[in-house]
């Protein structure tokens, strides 16, 4: 789920129902209730598409990242020990 959008293009889509289930996201549906005669008690979806959005590494991604990078210096420092 996206919190934020950033700055760039997107595409914007709200289809009309006349009969439609409301969910708890817009995306599930919304019911217009202002008033406004030409508004009021019609079903709404909203849809936003072309959103690049950046992959955040997981928690354990980073630890495996982490452990690599360690066995990769462990083993570059025993290589450089003189033998003795």
């Amino acid at each position: 789920m996206v919190d934020q959008l950033a700055a760039g293009t997107y595409k914007l889509s709200i289809s009309r129902f006349s009969n439609f289930p409301v969910g708890s996201l817009l995306s599930q549906g919304f019911e217009e209730t202002s008033g406004v005669p030409l508004l009021s008690g019609n079903f709404y979806s909203l849809h936003v598409s072309d959103v690049a959005v950046s992959p955040v590494p997981e928690p354990a991604v980073w630890a495996l990242m982490l452990g690599g990078l360690t066995l990769m210096s462990t083993g570059a420092r025993r290589r450089r020990r003189p033998a003795g």
